[in-house]
Order: structure tokens, then C-alpha cells, then sequence
């Protein structure tokens, strides 16, 4: 299985939307591909778990989020899970 990391700031939005719907649509068309999403900045929106437009926007196409916990990119395992990285700026 390839996987992808998706990244952005905080990992309450960009990344996080495009974990699920990426997932979503690797499931549906049976892809063997898994992706996580991580944050450079994590530690300063820790209060948040994913922002509320990502989820309406998610709720708009009918995709259930299947994680809700935030990632810092530098937790130790990210290197060794990832075949590809994408940054949403």
C-alpha cells in the first residue's frame, strides 16, 4: 500500500480535508493508497481538532471524517509510514 501525507499549518483544515476525501475516494474506487495529514504548527491550534467549514465541506459531499486527533509532522513515525508528501499552501 503507497501512502500520502498531506500537510499544512495546523492540520485543522487544508490537509485535513484533503486526508478524508482522498481516503474517501481511494476507498470507493478500491485504490491501494492510505493517507495521513500532519501540521508544522500543530501545538498552537491544539485546541481545535478539525476546523468546522472542513466539515461542513465534508458533510457537503457525505464523507465522514475517521479521525478527528491533530498530527504534528515531526512525530517520530511520519518518515517511515509515507511514500509521497503533498503540501497545501
Amino acid at each position: 500500500m503507497k501512502k500520502v501525507l498531506f500537510v499544512c499549518t495546523a492540520n485543522i483544515h487544508r490537509s485535513r480535508f484533503a486526508e478524508e476525501v482522498f481516503n474517501y475516494f481511494c476507498a470507493k474506487y478500491n485504490k491501494d493508497y492510505h493517507a495521513f495529514s500532519a501540521g508544522l504548527r500543530v501545538g498552537d491550534y491544539s485546541f481545535r481538532k478539525i476546523y468546522y467549514p472542513a466539515l461542513e465541506n465534508l458533510k457537503a459531499f457525505n464523507i465522514i471524517p475517521q479521525r478527528l486527533s491533530l498530527i504534528h509532522i515531526s512525530e517520530p513515525t511520519r518518515p517511515r509510514l509515507i511514500s509521497y508528501a503533498v503540501f497545501c499552501l
